[in-house]
């Protein structure tokens, strides 16, 4: 991954993350599902960036919508090298869905928080 791509690919999930608060805001919640809300797309999206970071670092490529290069990954890589960029793949796809999810799952009133709870004291001191 080149590093220009990697900032794009960055910017895209700041965007994101920014839409799905402001989406979350204007939901009519209580404050404390509100911050959980929050406090989940910001611990999913950390995570994201964090998985991208990895991929960047081992130059593993991505498409332009943060999926996995299917032609890369079916490529003779050796064996370590094509699982490490499966599993790195897989998270970055998971936390990717769970973060821009958030709202769908408030909506529909399946909101489990997973990662939030986990992180709320690494994110303890954002504003809300």
């Amino acid at each position: 991954m080149e590093e220009n791509q990697l900032e794009k690919f960055l910017e895209i999930v700041n965007l994101d993350e920014k839409r799905i608060e402001d989406e979350i805001k204007g939901f009519s919640l209580d404050d404390d599902t509100k911050k959980l809300a929050i406090l989940e797309v910001r611990a999913n999206a950390h995570s994201v960036r964090t998985y991208l970071g990895m991929l960047a670092k081992n130059n593993y490529p991505l498409n332009d919508d943060l999926t996995r290069d299917e032609e890369y990954y079916e490529l003779e890589l050796g064996t370590n090298r094509k699982n490490m960029y499966g599993q790195l793949t897989c998270r970055l796809i998971d936390h990717l869905h769970n973060f821009r999810n958030v709202p769908n799952f408030i909506k529909s009133g399946n909101f489990k928080p997973v990662y939030a709870d986990k992180r709320a004291l690494k994110y303890e001191s954002f504003d809300f």
